[in-house]
């Protein structure tokens, strides 16, 4: 068997457990999102559902650096594993280590004094006044987990190189699912938004701690050798392709969708932060079941352009495309006709989502779904800086759009100024670049790829 065949298959069989362990995942998940949360907010209400929304708004708005250094890790990692050198892997994740445990202290400490310092009106707006104490209480919790996840980030890309998302997906499910019985178990004797934290953001963070201590202690512990120091040049290069992916993944994403929730709660008070928090928690659960599929295949597609080989990627880009259109096209009809009953029942009643709302919503969820996919192919290619500057400027776009849409229409105008950016940018200059560089590479069967020769 050709060595081109066995790493065609080596590459199916990995994306196989993903996809399968994924699933176990999804379960604990539905049990947090589908069943317990129903239950905190018909307990707490769903104002105090929306302070908690907007809380978790602010501390994702801070969780930027490790999203960087991660991305560049994967591929790091996948270089030195395909070259058999464990030296090189060790170095890459202790330097990542390093950076993230620097970076996570940052994050942590910011989340914690903006929360502290800066009054609730401030951040929120006026209506969120009387939940300033509420605030405090979970200011130093939020800061403690927003360290926690950015340097066990460190842990989730060092596993997508090996092609080994499958051991975090059975984590991520214990999280899902050790949070969604806690919460249903315990939010009657604790109705409160600290203990909700607790259940749906701490029981994943300690379950990505479980992963990092199976990961370094039993699978391969040569990733931290006492030996193995910090690389100032591998930083500079982990660096320097996060620059890129922070933009597209982190700065872009963040700038349209919590600073439309932050819109929403500025203009519409706790209950339009909180519809606009149920929509994105959709979007979410409806997003993971892509994910099972594009998390894993990103790392593949970077090996399968690494070793020249157009007609796995060529294949595997053509099935990526055909099977998440489909299915976003069936959630997206789903959504318009039945959503509004199924939120209703979903939610106990708590709140009503109009139909108009959900067809904006649909529209949105289709583009955001199609710029997925189209950024997966191109930086599995290696193109990285055009990508993360159109995601940029279409973040700022959208949220100059969705002003004016949330000013004339509310909530409605909101979602179909976000759509409206993205048609105007990533909908259109995506898929062409992607295009133009699938035919470069057909051509002249070389595709120019911003990865370093390895250094041993």
């Amino acid at each position: 068997m050709s060595s081109e065949s066995t790493h065609a298959r080596f590459r199916l069989l990995r994306l196989g457990m993903a996809v399968a362990t994924s699933l176990l995942s999804k379960a604990g998940s539905a049990v947090l999102q589908l069943v317990a949360i129903p239950v905190a907010v018909s307990v707490l209400g769903f104002e105090k559902y929306g302070v908690f929304a907007a809380l978790t708004a602010a501390w994702a708005c801070l969780s930027l650096s490790g999203i960087g250094v991660g991305p560049g890790l994967t591929k790091a990692i996948a270089r030195t594993h395909a070259d058999n050198d464990s030296a090189g892997e060790a170095t890459y994740f202790t330097t990542a280590l390093m950076l993230l445990s620097i970076a996570g202290l940052l994050d942590g400490g910011i989340v914690y004094a903006v929360l502290t310092y800066v009054p609730a009106t401030t951040l929120f707006g006026r209506d969120f006044a009387v939940y300033q104490d509420i605030i405090l209480t979970c200011a130093p919790l939020l800061g403690w987990l927003i360290c926690m996840e950015t340097i066990l980030g460190v842990v989730e890309r060092t596993q997508a190189g090996y092609q080994e998302l499958h051991r975090a997906n059975l984590w991520g499910a214990v999280g899902n699912l050790t949070g969604g019985v806690l919460l249903l178990a315990g939010i009657h004797q604790f109705p409160n938004i600290p203990f909700l934290i607790i259940t749906v953001l701490g029981m994943t963070t300690l379950a990505r701690l479980g992963n990092a201590i199976q990961l370094i202690g039993w699978h391969r512990p040569y990733l931290l050798k006492p030996t193995v120091r910090f690389s100032g040049s591998k930083a500079k290069e982990l660096l320097g392709d996060g620059l890129a992916f922070t933009a597209s993944q982190a700065v872009a994403p963040l700038l349209m969708r919590e600073g439309a929730k932050l819109l929403a709660s500025h203009m519409g008070g706790p209950a339009a932060a909180g519809v606009f928090s149920v929509l994105n928690q959709i979007s979410t659960f409806l997003g993971s079941f892509i994910s099972m599929i594009s998390a894993p295949l990103w790392p593949a597609l970077m090996d399968a352009a690494a070793r020249r080989d157009y007609a796995w990627f060529d294949s595997a880009r053509r099935k990526l495309f055909a099977g998440v259109m489909a299915y976003v096209g069936v959630a997206a009809i789903g959504l318009t006709l039945a959503g509004s009953w199924l939120i209703e029942r979903w939610l106990g009643g708590h709140v009503h989502i109009s139909q108009e709302v959900l067809i904006a919503f649909a529209a949105y969820y289709v583009c955001v779904a199609w710029a997925h996919v189209n950024y997966i192919c191109l930086t599995g290619l290696g193109l990285l800086m055009a990508p993360a500057a159109i995601s940029v400027i279409e973040a700022v776009l959208a949220l100059f759009i969705a002003w004016f849409g949330m000013e004339l229409l509310g909530m409605k105008g909101l979602l179909w100024g976000l759509s409206a950016a993205m048609l105007i940018m990533s909908a259109w200059l995506f898929p062409l670049l992607l295009t133009q560089r699938m035919r470069a590479w057909k051509a002249h069967g070389t595709l120019p790829l911003a990865t370093p020769s390895p250094s041993h």
